[in-house]
């Protein structure tokens, strides 16, 4: 899907999200093979378009359970996920500029969007978002005891 071959500040992509949906990433900065993404508000069946307003708009969310709601910007590294689909480049806006971020989110992957969704699930569905990371956390949990096991 993605044509793009340079990231450049201000490139606008979007990520497919799970049930039918869209998010979008904004790059804030670039250092290296390194990229600050601002995750958007963005969340959607459609795929937007440049002028789609909450693309313009960063995520705002607690990381943490209790701590204040922030912006939510996060660094990652390597090549832009092929399933990701480039809208556009906009100039970074003043209060944009210089936005600093000590979140690293690993390589650069089709899950860059998550947070919005995960945002819009616990917002839109408290009681069965809060089933399905219980139902994540017993997999993980299992999984980690039959490694346990099994190690030689």
């Amino acid at each position: 899907m993605n044509s793009k071959k340079s990231v450049q500040v201000g490139d606008i992509f979007v990520a497919p999200l799970p049930m039918n949906k869209y998010g979008a990433v904004k790059v804030m900065d670039i250092i290296d093979r390194s990229y600050l993404l601002g995750i958007t508000n963005y969340i959607d069946e459609q795929v937007p378009t440049i002028e789609s307003e909450k693309i313009h708009e960063v995520l705002i969310t607690e990381l943490i359970i209790g701590e204040p709601k922030k912006p939510l910007y996060e660094w990652v590294d390597g090549r832009i996920p092929k399933e990701l689909i480039f809208i556009g480049n906009t100039p970074l806006t003043k209060e944009e500029q210089g936005i600093e971020s000590n979140i690293y989110a690993a390589g650069w992957s089709k899950d860059c969007a998550l947070s919005v969704y995960y945002e819009w699930r616990r917002q839109t569905d408290p009681e069965g978002f809060a089933l399905e990371i219980q139902k994540e956390e017993e997999v993980v949990s299992c999984t980690v005891r039959k490694r346990l096991l099994v190690a030689p």
